[in-house]
């Protein structure tokens, strides 16, 4: 339970509700490694930040939500900037990002 001081000083709340840098250090993650494992947590607040509860974050420490907390994050696949094809008997590249084809060197002479 995390303790809230209101805008009246010496006037606390207690809240279940947590930031992600206090949900990080509930659960014993970096704030991090946290982003990358609770993105499909289910979650409080709008979109500028989220809020965690309490109750939540224990079922996912236990194992009772279907976003299990020890999952494994695949190895991204190195993508290079361009991609090496073979298109109508031409060597050549093509941008990933533009779909724009470029003939290589050697093809070009």
């Amino acid at each position: 339970m995390r303790v809230v001081e209101t805008r009246k000083k010496g006037v606390f709340i207690e809240s279940p509700w947590m930031r992600p840098e206090e949900a990080a250090d509930y659960v014993g993650l970096s704030r991090s490694e946290f982003s990358i494992r609770a993105k499909d947590v289910p979650h409080g607040g709008g979109r500028r930040i989220k809020l965690y509860h309490e109750k939540v974050l224990d079922k996912w420490l236990n194992g009772e939500l279907a976003v299990p907390f020890d999952q494994e994050e695949p190895a991204k696949e190195q993508r290079s900037r361009f991609v090496r094809i073979r298109e109508d008997q031409t060597e050549g590249y093509i941008n990933p990002r533009t779909g724009k084809f470029r003939p290589s060197i050697s093809a070009a002479k």
